[in-house]
């Protein structure tokens, strides 16, 4: 669903009480959810866990915006959340890998070769999202 046109980000800015039944749907869950588990999996579960505690304790008595969260989780974690998490948020699609392996000229080894290129249903690849990859 995030690849259609009519679909949005999810992370969009709410201006009217009619806009949150329609921001709030499988996109912004199911995406919502996928992203945060990937941001947990990168972070690592501890220190994600701490920028979650560091965002509700400061938090607790008063309202938030997506920002604070992400500071949080900066803070505990040395990496630059926001900008990362901002690729995932605030576009929509997804990306597709295309990988290709390269060998070397003496033919004794190979390379990975990965390129990205963002989905969307009318054709559309601009725009890039931060991947975290690890190869074993």
């Amino acid at each position: 669903m995030d690849e259609l046109k009519t679909s949005h980000p999810i992370e969009v800015e709410v201006n009217s009480p009619h806009e949150v039944e329609e921001i709030f749907d499988a996109v912004s869950y199911q995406k919502g959810a996928s992203v945060i588990r990937m941001l947990n999996d990168y972070l690592g579960a501890e220190v994600f866990k701490a920028g979650l505690q560091q965002y509700i304790k400061r938090h607790q008595y008063s309202n938030t915006v997506t920002a604070d969260l992400w500071r949080a989780l900066a803070e505990v974690s040395g990496q630059p959340v926001k900008e990362i998490m901002s690729t995932w948020t605030k576009q929509t699609g997804y990306p597709v890998l295309s990988v290709r392996t390269l060998p070397s000229a003496d033919g004794q080894s190979l390379s990975l070769g990965i390129s990205q290129t963002r989905f969307l249903g009318d054709g559309g690849k601009e725009g890039n999202v931060y991947l975290s990859l690890s190869a074993t």
